[in-house]
């Protein structure tokens, strides 16, 4: 009995072995046309369109506040997350103003 038990046993696990490739193939991943852009979450990255934030030194197509203080236009951004995170300002609201002091 105990010699066909063992028989049966190792032949149930010959079949439940996984193939040696572990038994999942990957999908190949499909390469963008565009390598400067990705999306992110919400976040659109492109190198080349896209403003740079001050704060965080990404550049994403997101709206972005710019200084318009009366001293004269600033050339930094501040992203959306960026400006609500650090700084508890939202950038629609910081658009509407008609003069706005950036934080720095």
């Amino acid at each position: 009995k105990s010699l066909a038990n063992k028989q049966a046993v190792a032949a149930l696990a010959a079949d439940c072995t996984p193939p040696a490739s572990g038994g999942v193939e990957k999908p190949k991943k499909i390469r963008s046309a565009n390598p400067g852009v990705r999306i992110q979450g919400r976040r659109i990255y492109d190198s080349d369109n896209g403003k740079t934030c001050h704060q965080c030194r990404q550049k994403t197509l997101d709206p972005s506040a710019q200084c318009t203080s009366a001293a004269g236009k600033c050339k930094l951004h501040w992203c959306t997350a960026c400006l609500a995170n650090r700084y508890g300002e939202i950038v629609s609201e910081v658009k509407e103003l008609p003069v706005w002091d950036c934080p720095r």
